[in-house]
């Protein structure tokens, strides 16, 4: 057996599925068998393997036995020279695996290597080449002086960065993304420690494969698309924790006394700094729309009673238009919870919704102050006025945000933006119809045929004159269709794509799904 192939997939379906096409046809002509430890996903990943891919070896475990453990089990029973540890959220051109044990195998030195990956939108990953982790390599990265000297050999040692992302060379750290291994080497070093549960395993790793004298390559001749993150997005903790604290594991394990000290001196307050800031911005995240709104409805009330007050009673009397906090919380809980029923907290959070929530909200305010007014100086123009305010303000602030950028927001003033599909034209037709049922602000201009002669209406150029075609049309958004295109077409086109900043979208033969980094959108809502 020449190569084992091990995946392990927790609640990655979709994306399992197109890394499980790909490792098939990347592993034709090569002695391969693959593995799938499945850490008792709750999608249906388990029964599409077994039904696709009757060949794959599938474990199944019965809680989340963390990434260490579960590449063990299928490690354990592996029997190639080489065995690949592999993230399901990856697609692996038909070249790679050949081209990786032909390197291996003309440099026995070489004990690992890892390629050049880029994610779902031709973006470099640095994460591609690492070096080791000491203390000051790790508190520059933590601090941020990485990204203020990206070039740097000292600031910025942690990607490696003096080394070109294209250049093969040696380096220290792989990623668990992509881990290509001589089997013989494990059986020296051991598998992976099961005490990193999430993280850190792979420079654990790496590190035994360096101290047992054998090289780690980086290898940039072969691409990988890794979509990143995905099964970490699933796990409802702050990853960040996880990841910082793998690396106080690694010190305690690895380095020298005074070196952990330093490290404990160094990386610990960091871990917790970054902790604390990353667990603030995510309640801030969450938080910020209800914010804006009760904001917003001060800001909408206190206005009107001022306009009025002034009107009545002049600028320079001595009537105060300010409302009490009472009859600011008469406007302000009753909006919450129209806007919260109208769905103006969900995600992404329409500005429609949140009008759609404010009117019956106004009404049930109108309606409390026909029972309390006796207790208030306001009169009912007040009142009026102030839903009214509120009306305008309220979304007013919910724009202004979007505008900004804020993700969970959708800005209204957002342009439908042009796309075309990479594919045939059976394919074109199923994948126009997908879009229009999930996406309403893309607008699909045409087909881009993968063939030199493959004619058709829809059809706005082949692929040799993708860049004529992205220019011409204004193009912000391509699908490619996955059941038309090779993975090595598709990594080496992506790529070529990132300096045009596309929004790129796949599409998996027979599935109501949309794929993307960080994405994805199905015809039925998930």
């Amino acid at each position: 057996m020449e190569l084992s192939v091990i995946i392990v997939n927790y609640n990655v379906r979709y994306f399992l599925e197109q890394c499980l096409n790909s490792v098939t046809r990347a592993s034709e002509g090569i002695s391969c068998e693959i593995f799938v430890v499945d850490n008792n996903s709750e999608d249906d990943s388990c029964k599409m393997v077994s039904e696709r891919f009757p060949e794959v070896k599938l474990i199944r475990n019965s809680h989340n036995a963390g990434y260490a453990k579960a590449c063990n089990q299928a490690m354990a029973v592996a029997s190639g020279e080489f065995v690949l540890l592999l993230n399901p959220d990856t697609i692996v051109g038909e070249s790679t695996f050949r081209r990786c044990i032909d390197f291996m195998r003309s440099h026995e030195e070489a004990g690992a290597l890892g390629v050049k990956m880029i994610d779902g939108n031709g973006r470099y990953l640095k994460e591609s080449k690492r070096a080791l982790p000491v203390p000051l390599t790790a508190f520059f990265k933590m601090t941020g002086f990485s990204r203020l000297f990206p070039r740097s050999p000292l600031f910025s040692k942690y990607y490696m960065a003096h080394i070109d992302e294209n250049e093969t060379s040696e380096i220290e750290i792989l990623t668990g993304a992509f881990m290509f291994i001589r089997k013989k080497v494990l059986e020296k070093t051991g598998f992976f420690d099961e005490n990193f549960f999430m993280y850190g395993e792979d420079i654990d790793l790496s590190y035994r494969i360096l101290k047992e004298g054998y090289k780690i390559y980086y290898f940039p001749e072969e691409k990988i698309i890794h979509f990143k993150g995905e099964s970490a997005r699933k796990i409802p903790v702050n990853s960040t924790i996880y990841f910082y604290k793998a690396m106080l594991v690694f010190a305690g394990k690895h380095l020298r006394k005074k070196d952990v000290i330093l490290f404990h001196l160094l990386i610990k307050p960091a871990i917790y700094s970054r902790a604390a800031l990353s667990l603030l911005n995510k309640v801030f995240v969450i938080l910020l729309p209800l914010i804006s709104d009760i904001a917003a409805i001060s800001a909408g009330v206190l206005a009107s009673a001022y306009i009025w007050g002034a009107q009545v009673h002049g600028l320079n009397s001595d009537f105060s238009p300010l409302p009490t906090a009472g009859l600011l919380g008469l406007f302000i809980l009753p909006g919450l919870i129209s806007i919260f029923l109208a769905g103006g907290y969900r995600k992404p959070a329409y500005t429609i919704q949140v009008i759609k929530g404010l009117i019956p909200g106004c009404i049930v305010i109108l309606a409390l102050y026909a029972i309390i007014h006796w207790k208030t100086r306001y009169t009912a123009v007040n009142m009026l006025m102030g839903c009214f305010a509120v009306l305008i303000t309220v979304p007013l602030f919910r724009i202004i945000l979007a505008l900004a950028g804020f993700k969970d927001l959708k800005n209204p003033f957002s342009t439908v933006k042009n796309a075309v599909v990479a594919g045939s034209r059976e394919s074109y037709f199923r994948i126009c119809d997908l879009v229009k049922e999930t996406d309403n602000m893309v607008k699909i201009k045409g087909r881009v045929s993968l063939l030199k002669n493959d004619p058709g209406d829809e059809t706005v150029g082949n692929i040799d004159q993708l860049q004529e075609i992205l220019n011409t049309n204004r193009i912000k958004v391509i699908f490619f269709s996955l059941r038309d295109i090779l993975p090595s077409q598709l990594i080496s086109l992506i790529e070529k794509m990132a300096a045009f900043k596309i929004i790129i979208r796949l599409v998996p033969e027979g599935e109501n799904v949309i794929m993307g980094s960080k994405t994805i959108i199905a015809k039925d809502g998930v």
